[in-house]
């Protein structure tokens, strides 16, 4: 009697997978790794940024949301690196997928909520220079769970955002205990105390819903620059300080974050709020606003064709003055016509 078995074989089914790619050239192979990563970076940042503008058209802005143009960072977790070297340079690759990533970020999504819930709680009621460090280290925790948990949902995520908290919230905590700042120098100090780590490129704070670069925020970075082990191109750095302020009233609040190049996440985040007397006399409104919100409003990211625009400053609140060289580097992922217009809109 013929009997027939039947072998049923059970493989762990993937719903969902992502993958980016990033890709780098350099001298040295470290130079091709970090150009590599920050390639990676971008390309996620474009995606997180397309994502929450999307949801704010849905939505509308609300008060204490997140500036989309604010956001110049996100979290690298996994991201696997692999070397290739021709007669003339290095070329590398550093990939992102969900398979390799996606617990990393959801692990430490998990550590970060705990941490700041923690931290609130301890911190409830209390005054202090304790609480307010207290409130410091949690505000660059809560800065880096927004982004982290950003990444997370590219990757397919399903994870539920912690609502208990959010970076506004902590920031709105942290100002309540702090001095009004009325000059720029004891913003700065605030902003920059306990940051010894060398070689940090500073950049200016971002202005609200726009990237252009104003008179106060080129004061800021001034200021920022004196306070801190500082150098004049990003390709020397191993940090980078990236801010932005927003109008409150007659006041501003100012916000500096430093962040590790190598993974992207934020070690320190500080908050500050302005009285007039700190930024009299200097333009803080940005004078194009309106064109560059809708620029960006409903960022399109198109799958079959990519470019990639930088600077020899990098490609974020860019600040070019009379003598100095610009570079401008495009990549792109087929052959393409490039065009470059200039508009002078403020002297010097």
């Amino acid at each position: 009697m013929l009997k027939t078995f039947f072998i049923y074989l059970l493989f762990p089914c993937v719903v969902f997978a992502a993958q980016f790619t990033g890709t780098g050239f350099g001298e040295t192979q470290d130079e091709a790794r970090l150009n590599a990563l920050s390639d990676l970076s971008a390309q996620l940042l474009v995606q997180v940024r397309s994502e929450i503008s999307v949801s704010e058209n849905i939505s509308g802005e609300k008060e204490g949301q997140r500036n989309v143009s604010a956001l110049s960072d996100v979290p690298l977790l996994g991201a696997q690196v692999s070397y290739a070297a021709d007669t003339k340079q290095y070329e590398v690759k550093a990939v992102l997928d969900t398979e390799k990533s996606l617990p990393m970020y959801e692990k430490m999504l998990k550590e970060l909520a705990l941490q700041i819930r923690t931290a609130l709680a301890q911190t409830d009621g209390k005054t202090g220079q304790s609480a307010i460090e207290t409130l410091e280290k949690t505000y660059a925790q809560a800065d880096t769970y927004e982004k982290a948990y950003a990444v997370a949902q590219l990757l397919g995520s399903t994870l539920a955002k912690d609502t208990d908290f959010s970076s506004a919230a902590v920031s709105e905590r942290l100002t309540s205990l702090q001095k009004t700042a009325t000059n720029l120098e004891d913003a700065v100090y605030i902003l920059t105390k306990n940051v010894f780590q060398r070689n940090i490129y500073v950049l200016p704070p971002s202005a609200p819903s726009s990237s252009e670069v104003t008179q106060f925020a080129e004061a800021v970075q001034a200021v920022v620059e004196g306070g801190v082990n500082s150098v004049e191109k990003p390709s020397e750095a191993e940090y980078r300080m990236s801010g932005e302020y927003a109008v409150q009233g007659k006041s501003i609040l100012l916000t500096y974050r430093l962040i590790r190049i190598e993974d992207g996440t934020a070690v320190t985040a500080r908050t500050v709020r302005l009285a007039p007397a700190a930024f009299a006399g200097l333009d803080y409104i940005p004078k194009t606003a309106d064109f560059d919100k809708l620029l960006k409003n409903g960022i399109a990211v198109s799958k079959d064709f990519r470019v990639d625009i930088s600077t020899n400053k990098g490609n974020i609140n860019l600040l070019f003055k009379n003598a100095q060289t610009v570079e401008i580097l495009v990549k792109t992922s087929a052959p393409a016509y490039i065009y470059a217009v200039g508009h002078t809109l403020k002297k010097n």
